[in-house]
Formats: C-alpha cells, structure tokens, sequence
C-alpha cells in the first residue's frame, strides 16, 4: 500500500490503521517462535510479578513505529526522509520500524542481564542461566570502564550490518541511531567496544543473529538495505530526525500503560497502546478557496462580517496561495497591522498545500505566548474539519499555570463539545520533552532555538518541528549571542525543508539579509532595501520582495530628553490634571526607585503601579490583566479607564501588553526598542474624552542621558543593558540638528530610523571621534566573546555535520532551565518562591489564613498554588561562585521536605521571609512585598 493511502478505518474494532493492524497481526507469535535462551532475555523488570521479555519489547516497539509512520508522520518529513535516503515512502516505513525494532539489542549482553543479580528479581537472572547463556563477562567487558546498552545496540548492529554487505561508514551512521536512543550519541564504534563484540561467547552471538535475522524477516528490511548501500553515509539530520522517531516508539513501548507487562495477542497490545497514547495525526486544515479573503478572514478568526482584510494580509495571503516550495516569508510591518492572523492565515494556506504536521509559533516572552495560545485555540478549531483532531500545546516552563491549557489539557475527543471543536491537549504530548510533537504548538522562542543546542534528547525536538511550519513573533529583539543561534536553527530548519515565517515591525536590512542567506544561496535583491512595510520571500531559487503600500501617517510624536532633576515635577506637569503615563526603565531597580518617589508624591497610591519581571507569577500575571483591562482598547473613560494612572514598568511593556498611555518617559534604549515603546502611546484612536486636553497630542520623554554630546554618556544600568555603540547611533539618528530631538512620524520614521541607526558604513558628527571609537572596539569586543561563547553549546550547520555525535554535548544540563541560559546570553538565575515562615508551620505569599505543615504531603491546590509563586531572584545575588553556593545552600535547607515529593514542586526552592517579608541569603539581605517585588536590600561587603 503506497504512503499516503493507508485508511483510518476500524480494522476488526481494533481503531487502528490498516497498515498497523496487519504489520501487528503478521509479528503475532514471533516471541514464541524464538529459542528458549532469546524468550529467557528480561527488558523490563516489571513489577515483581510479571516482567517484560526482551524479544516483546523490540516487536512491541516495531509496532509503535508502525502506529507512529502510519498515524502521525506527516507527508513533509516522509519525503524529507524519502529524497535524503533515496528510498520509496513504504521503505522508508520499513527501515523506521526495523530501526525501532533493533534498537534495544544491547540488552541481549551480559553487562545488561546482570544487573538483577543479588536483587529480589534475581529468578529473572537465574531464568537467563538455566537456558543455557553464561553470565561470565569476557576479560574485555570488566576492563571497559562503561558499556551501557545503547553503545551495545549500536555495536551489535553495526556489526551484522557489515555482515550484509554495507560499507563501514553507512553501518557506523545507521548504527548510530540505536546507540543515541538514550537521548545522547556517544563514540560507540571504537577499538574498545569492538574488542568487547570479539569477546562474545558464541552462545550469546547466536542470540544476537536469531533476533536480527527473525526482525530482518518480520520487517522486510533486506531488500530496503540493498538500496540503502548506494550512500556512503545517512546525512546527520535525517539521523537525527530517525533517532527521534525511534526514541517515540521506544518511549510508547516502555509505558506499561500503553504496552502492558504480560499478555494479549500483538494487535490488542497496539490497539491498547493507541488508545492510552491517542496520537493525533498530521494537521488538516480546511481546504478554502481564498477567493474571499475578507470572509475567510472572518471564519478563521470569528470576526464580525463588517471586518476588511488589512493590506498586509491581503498581500500575504495572494503570496502565499501560489507558493509550492519551502520558504522563508519575512514581513515587515507597524505594530497593530494584523501581522499575527496575517501569518497563522499564511500557515493555513501552506498547511492545505504542503500537508504539513502543523505550526509552531514562537513568541518572545511566556506572557506573550500565554495571549496568543487562546486565540490560537480558536484559530485550530476553526481552520480544521470538526471530526478531525488536533493536538495543541503550550510550550514554556509555566504553561501549568496556565488556565487556558489546563482546560484544554483535560477536554477529550467527542466530549464536552464547546466552541473549540476537537481541538485537544493530549496527556503523552505534554511529558517532558514531548510538547513539541503536538500537531500546534505555541511558546517561547527558546524551545525552537534549542533544536540548535547541543542537548539530551534533541532529537525529540527535531523531530517535532520537521514537518511543520515555523512562525517566529518580533524576531528583531534579540542579542548577537541569540542571534546566532536564530542563524543556525534557520539552517536546520532549511535542511528540513520547513517553511520559516518571520514577523517584525523594525527589522534592519543587514538583519534581514543574514536570516534570508540562513535559509537560501538565492542571490538577495537590493532595490526594496528601504522599503516599509515589506514582504520577502525566498526558496532555492530566487529570493522576491514586494513593497506593501504604507498606512497613513497615525501620529506625529514630539520627542525631548528629560534630565533626572526634571522628572518628578515633569511627571507632576504631564498628569496633575489627569491622564494615563507610561514610564519604562531598563533596570528592575530602576523602576523600583521610580516607582518609591512617585508613590510619595501622589496621595492616592493606587494611580501609580509597578510592573516588572520580579514579582511573582501569579502577582504579575494579575498585574498584566488589570493593564489590559484599565489601558486596553476597550477602556474609556466611563468604562473603566482610569482618570488618572502611572504606570512604572521595565521591557515588559514593550511587546506583550497591549495598553494604550497618553504620554510616555522612557529610559533611553536601541532604536529598534524605543520604536516598541513609542507604539504604547496613543495606540488606539480614542474619543477627545479619554484624554485630557494637554495630553491630546502625543508625547514622549527621554530619561538616562547623564551627559550630552560630543562625550555622550548614559545611565549606568542602561549601558550596562545595551551596546553602547547602538545608544549613541540612536542618538545621532534621533537628533534635529539644532541641540533638540525631532519628531518621531508613525510609522513612517520607524524603517529608516531603524535601519540608519544600524548600518554599517555609519559616519559620525565631528567631535564624537573619541566616545565613538571607544564604543566600536567594545561594541566588537563584547559581540567576538558573544560569538565564542555560542559556539561552545550551539550545534554546527547541518551543511557540516557529518555525523551524529557532533550534535551532543555531555557537558550540558538535560533541562530546561539549562537550555534557556545557553541561548540566550544571560546569567543563570535562581528561581524560588517565596513562603512566609511561622512558629507552627509556613503560608503562602499572599494566603493570610491557611497554615501549612512543611513535613505533611500537599494537596493540589496548595501544590499548584506554590508552583504559581515563582520569581527570579536579581542576578547580582549570585554572579560570584562563592555567592551562588551560599545562596542555594540557604535556600535548600530552608525548602519544606514535602515540596520533592509532588509533582509541581519537585526541584523547587523555597525563599523563607520572615513576616515582614525578609530574609538574608549569604551576605546580602532580600525583600519580597507585593508593591516592589523581589528587592535586594543591601549588596553585601564586595
């Protein structure tokens, strides 16, 4: 049966693929036809009970590799697969199923079998011996220092490989899938191990040879091997993507649950897995004719019938129609132009043509992605047929938090029929390291830029993303350090033939170039250069770009620099009769000391708020939505919006909240970002009555110049967050050429503004020479130890990596947490949560009467309530080695014992205050209040 073709019909009441059905019914009885030493093999101990013979896990795993090629694959990466290998689609499922079904021969050794020996499964052991294996390692096997059983598998493997005729460099790279499967490829081939297979006993390699020869036969993979012998080696990412697919199959047989311990013929055991499992099948959309791009704008989103397609998604969606190869799509555009529908709706358009296995959306914050998972969920329902599901996850560290998902997560196929359709949250999806392999999947852009680290179990999140596409949310934010790794995930992402969607509102043509030569050698196109809004797309082939006609002018901006001795009486002058300021400061405490005098000056202290990173979640996310709800476009003055309101926040502000200030202060910052905060003033078109009379025209103050031209000078945190090279470029670009700044015009400035301040051949006045040089060589200094440092975690180019092993490091951490500090260039800081201790026990931050017992088990609430609570403590707490030891031995001894025991908390620390919310850690002092946030009271004796 061709790929493609296989039916999803109920085959026999079993609910599974045709082709998966016959694959089980056909290994039905081939554990009992093995020899008696093969059935004695154990894989799984079990539970004291029953256990799991070796030979039942390998056709157990074949059949969820049947199930998965059958269920899931998706026709994107079954053609990758099929072209890189040179192999029919039907051998490319043979290969993958005897792959899958191979990949635990390791544990036919006696290094794997005697690990039971003097334990209460000892009879499994003994069980091995009375068929006839010795459990005698060769003077090779006790000399090896380790030997794990996936090093076994591979060299096993290999080894029977060249017995069938492959050249030694195909054997090693097929090899190398069993001998990755633990999450990590290692060297396995080498003089060590293969003195170790010379070693075998005979009876042991007859073992091996019965296994390998009955999986050849029941998947029918010689054949398929002589094809593979035309290559001389498998490309390191179709490896990578095979390893993938064979630790989900690996993962699915072990989960006894899904493959039981003991019983049933073959076809139940699937048939039971893919229930337990419930794998959805690749994304597909709705097919539409687009003719009426108003009216589909409309069904996809739930829009009223009165809403126009904006010019930005019109010129998307008639792109996109046409296009029929893998592409990257950067567009270009003002903030509020509809760019998010713009390109879930080019997804849909590519999904319908290409069959993809679906999105993924990577957004810059978790607040961010935490808004658009929502409107994702209704998007999925509505461009999906009813009666197909669709599996979609939420991808950040926080996401339990997340009472959207949560819902989700526990919404079944054909149950609770709401407005969402079959739109569901798998339970298996949403393991650890498994949220990628969702059919939709929204999150942060760091778990699509760790595809490009070296890290355990990789291949799972390779493997999730070949096959869909990729859209990436405000791509300009970002570092040289992260940039880099943008550059190399692009590359793999072009390896794989991924469609890659990139939005932004200020993007410079040098940055924009470097993600078009990331993804093509198609010759770059200069005339639209400075061009805005714009549309780029590029393939192979060529590399096209059509200007988009720009929106009117939507406002005229003036802009002054406000000296730190004027700004609390200018603050006095903008609001003393009412309006809504937003002020932004680089720094957490920065805006804390702000946010102290204003409170002083304003009797009421509820018009003047702070909002930055340090408070804890729950207290921020609670921030966020009061924002949105007082500033957002709905609120009016007798509808909410507050007469008058101060709002102090740090960078938070600039992307993820859509709120609307009638006059903004701002700490000084990069082009690209004052852009993001200007375009939080005066963002909605209002009634005259929702701003007073002096606040009319929009205005905007810049604070943290100390000391003006020629020998320009910032605030310190402000230069110690930014390049300073960029601040004085902003500064030049920003200046009227009569000692004042000029007027900023939205959106017409934001493209050249952007791109003068980041050009390279970049000329400076006369008199700046000295600050400027100064700047260039840091500026450099600091972007070559960027560079070197991304070097040492970032995989190398798909173009370059020739073998598997070059594609994982041992020296970094398989977490979470640990990936996000090596793509972003940050210091690691400590997550904790605060918990205010008491003679009888501790609350909660926040919780005045429940009293918890720190030795007692916790219910799900308290549980999910402390895993709400988190915050970061400052990073000058810990940037010293002596300092970070201190700090996380006090926090350990102060963590409740009961917190490693649930779920939510396991891994968690506990920041114990005292009532008045302080505590010391080392030698420095901290304080957590609900007004501030995390605040460092002194910092320590340097």
């Amino acid at each position: 049966m061709k790929w493609g073709q296989v039916g999803y019909r109920n085959v026999q009441g079993s609910g599974l693929p045709e082709a998966t059905f016959e694959f089980a019914k056909s290994t039905d009885g081939w554990v009992r036809s093995l020899s008696a030493q093969a059935q004695a093999l154990w894989a799984k101990s079990g539970d004291g009970i029953n256990s799991l013979s070796l030979p039942q896990h390998l056709v157990d795993s074949a059949c969820a590799a049947a199930l998965i090629a059958d269920r899931w694959i998706s026709k994107p990466m079954m053609s990758l697969l099929s072209e890189s290998l040179g192999l029919s689609p039907d051998e490319v499922r043979i290969f993958y199923i005897w792959l899958a079904a191979t990949h635990d021969m390791g544990k036919a050794t006696v290094s794997f079998q005697e690990q039971l020996e003097n334990s209460e499964y000892q009879y499994l052991v003994d069980a091995v011996i009375a068929a006839g294996l010795p459990m005698e390692k060769s003077v090779a096997e006790t000399q090896i220092e380790r030997f794990p059983h996936s090093i076994a598998s591979a060299i096993i493997l290999q080894q029977w490989l060249l017995e069938q005729g492959c050249k030694k460099p195909l054997s090693n790279s097929i090899a190398s899938v069993s001998g990755a499967h633990h999450g990590i490829a290692d060297e396995a081939i080498n003089e060590e191990t293969l003195n170790i297979f010379n070693a075998f006993d005979a009876r042991w390699r007859r073992v091996h040879n019965e296994l390998l020869e009955g999986i050849a036969e029941m998947t029918g993979i010689v054949p398929v091997l002589e094809n593979l012998k035309k290559l001389r080696r498998i490309d390191s990412g179709v490896l990578q993507t095979l390893t993938g697919l064979v630790v989900m199959a690996d993962w699915i047989a072990s989960n006894v649950d899904a493959f039981a311990l003991g019983g049933g013929t073959q076809v139940e055991r699937v048939s039971n897995a893919d229930k337990h499992v419930q794998l959805t099948g690749p994304w597909a959309p709705a097919a539409r004719e687009w003719n009426d791009i108003d009216a589909e704008f409309q069904q996809l989103f739930s829009w009223p019938s009165s809403f126009k397609a904006r010019t930005v998604q019109r010129v998307l969606v008639e792109q996109v129609k046409v296009l029929k190869k893998p592409s990257i799509i950067i567009l270009e555009a003002e903030t509020g132009a509809g760019k998010t529908e713009a390109g879930l709706a080019a997804a849909q358009i590519i999904g319908e043509n290409t069959g993809a296995q679906g999105i993924f959306f990577a957004t810059p914050t978790m607040a961010t992605a935490d808004g658009l998972f929502a409107r994702t969920r209704l998007w999925a329902s509505n461009s999906a047929p009813s009666n197909d599901a669709v599996s979609l996850n939420l991808a950040h560290s926080k996401n339990s938090l997340s009472e959207d998902f949560q819902d989700l997560r526990f919404k079944e196929i054909g149950r609770d029929t709401d407005e969402f359709g079959n739109v569901v949250a798998r339970q298996w999806f949403s393991g650890r390291n498994r949220g990628l392999l969702s059919n939709l999947v929204v999150g942060t852009i760091d778990q699509v830029l760790m595809m490009s680290l070296k890290k355990r179990y990789s291949m799972l999140r390779h493997v999730g993303i070949v096959g869909k596409i990729v859209i990436f949310d405000e791509i300009h934010s970002y570092d040289v350090y992260t940039s880099e790794y943008i550059r190399t995930t692009i590359e793999w992402l072009s390896s794989y033939g991924v469609t890659v969607i990139v939005m932004t509102a200020t993007l410079p043509p040098e940055r924009r170039n470097e993600l078009i030569e990331a993804y093509t050698d198609a010759e770059i196109p200069t005339e639209f250069d400075n061009a805005y809004p714009l549309f780029s797309i590029g393939t192979d082939e060529a590399v096209k770009q059509i200007p988009i006609n720009p929106p009117p002018t939507d406002a005229v901006l003036s802009l002054e620099l406000l000296g730190e001795d004027e700004f609390l009486t200018n603050v006095e002058a903008l609001v003393g009769e009412g309006g809504c300021l937003l002020i932004i400061c680089n720094t957490i405490a920065r805006a804390q000391s702000a946010f102290r005098e204003l409170r002083e000056r304003f009797q009421d202290p509820d018009e003047v708020v702070l909002h930055h990173s340090g408070f804890i979640a729950w207290e921020r996310m609670a921030k966020e939505a009061k924002l949105r709800k007082e500033l957002g476009p709905d609120s009016h003055i007798s509808s909410g919006r507050p007469s008058r309101r101060i709002v102090v926040a740090t960078q938070v502000a600039e992307q993820s909240l859509d709120i609307d200030a009638d006059a903004l202060i701002t700490d000084f910052a990069p082009m690209d970002l004052l852009v993001q905060r200007i375009g939080r003033v005066h963002r909605h078109r209002r009634p005259d009555s929702d701003r007073p009379e002096r606040l009319r025209e929009p205005k905007v103050f810049l604070r943290g110049v100390e000391v003006q031209p020629p020998d320009l000078e910032f605030e310190s945190g402000t230069a110690a967050v930014y390049d300073t090279k960029v601040l004085i470029s902003t500064y030049r670009e920003l200046m009227d050429g009569q000692g004042g700044l000029r007027n900023f015009r939205r959106p017409d400035d934001t493209a050249p503004f952007v791109r003068a301040t980041y050009s390279p051949g970049q000329l400076v006045p006369k008199g700046w020479e000295v600050v400027w040089n100064e700047a260039v060589a840091e500026s450099n200094a600091k972007k070559s130890s960027a560079l070197k440092r991304s070097q040492n975690f970032r995989i190398p180019s798909p173009w370059s990596a020739k073998h598997l092993k070059e594609l994982f490091d041992l020296g970094i951490k398989d977490s979470e947490e640990a990936g996000l500090a090596q793509v972003r260039d940050i210091e690691p800081t400590i997550e904790v949560i605060p918990i205010v201790v008491l003679e009888n026990g501790y609350r909660l931050w926040g919780e005045n009467e429940q009293i918890v017992d720190p030795n007692e088990d916790l219910d799900y609430q308290t549980a999910r309530k402390l895993a709400a609570s988190t915050v970061r403590l400052p990073g000058r707490i810990t940037k010293f080695e002596s300092d970070f030891l201190a700090v996380i031995d006090a926090l350990e001894i102060g963590t409740p014992i009961s917190w490693n025991k649930h779920y939510l908390l396991k891994g968690s620390v506990a920041l114990c205050l005292e009532e008045v919310g302080e505590t010391t850690l080392g030698r420095h002092s901290v304080r957590y209040s609900s007004d501030l946030g995390i605040e460092i009271l002194n910092e320590g004796n340097q």
